[in-house]
C-alpha cells in the first residue's frame, strides 16, 4: 500500500475473524502499490480492475484475476459478476475503490444493487474535511484536475450510513483512504 493501509486492513480482518476471504480492487494501479496486494500475499482470492498494465508478468490462476478494463456505472455490475463467477461466490469480503473520480457513484451503485462487501476502502478527497460534503459530477471519462476529484469523507459517510456501514478508520499519513465496515460486523 502507499502508507499504512496494509496494517489497518490486516487489523480489521483479524478483528472480524476473516481468514482467507475474497477481495476486489477497482483501480489497482500497476499492481505494486495498492490496498489488496497484502491480502493476495496472505492467501486471499480476488480480482483487480484497472486500465493500466501490471508492472509484472501476470498469469490468471485459481486465486487471482486481473481485468484490464475501464469501469463506469454502465459496466460495473457486469464486471463484478466476472469476479463472482471466477470464485463461485456472491459476496466480497473486502472491496477497494480508487479511481480518483467516480468512486462515490460506484459505491452507491453497488450498494443500491445489493453488492454489500463486509469491508470497503475508498479514496477520499481530504482537501474537504468534515463536515464539508463535496463530490465531483459523474463523468464517464473523468480527468483529475488539481483538487477537483472524488468525494469528501462526509459525502462517503452519508452514503455508507444509509446502507448501515460504519466508518472505522482513515489512513494516518495523508488521510486519503477511509475504511467502512458493515454494521452487522
Amino acid at each position: 500500500s502507499q502508507t499504512d493501509e496494509d496494517g489497518i486492513t490486516l487489523e480489521i480482518v483479524k478483528r472480524m475473524k476473516i481468514d482467507k476471504g475474497i477481495f476486489c480492487e477497482i483501480g489497482c494501479g500497476n499492481g505494486l502499490e495498492n490496498n489488496t496486494l497484502i491480502l493476495a500475499a496472505a492467501g486471499w482470492r480476488g480480482t483487480w480492475f484497472d486500465t493500466r498494465d501490471l508492472a509484472f508478468n501476470y498469469k490468471e490462476n485459481k486465486r487471482f484475476k486481473f481485468i484490464k478494463q475501464f469501469i463506469d456505472n454502465d459496466n460495473i455490475l457486469q464486471s463484478m459478476d466476472i469476479g463472482f463467477k471466477k470464485f463461485n461466490n456472491k459476496e466480497i469480503d473486502l472491496l477497494s475503490i480508487d479511481t480518483d473520480g467516480n468512486d462515490l457513484y460506484f459505491v452507491e451503485h453497488l450498494l443500491k444493487n445489493s453488492i454489500m462487501p463486509k469491508i470497503v476502502i475508498v479514496e477520499i478527497n481530504a482537501k474537504y474535511p468534515p463536515p464539508i460534503e463535496f463530490k465531483i459530477d459523474y463523468a464517464n471519462r473523468f480527468e483529475e484536475i488539481n483538487d477537483y476529484y472524488g468525494a469528501s469523507l462526509s459525502s462517503f459517510n452519508s452514503i455508507f450510513s444509509k446502507y448501515k456501514y460504519k466508518l472505522v478508520c482513515c489512513t494516518l499519513m495523508r488521510g486519503h483512504n477511509a475504511f467502512f465496515v458493515r454494521e452487522d460486523y
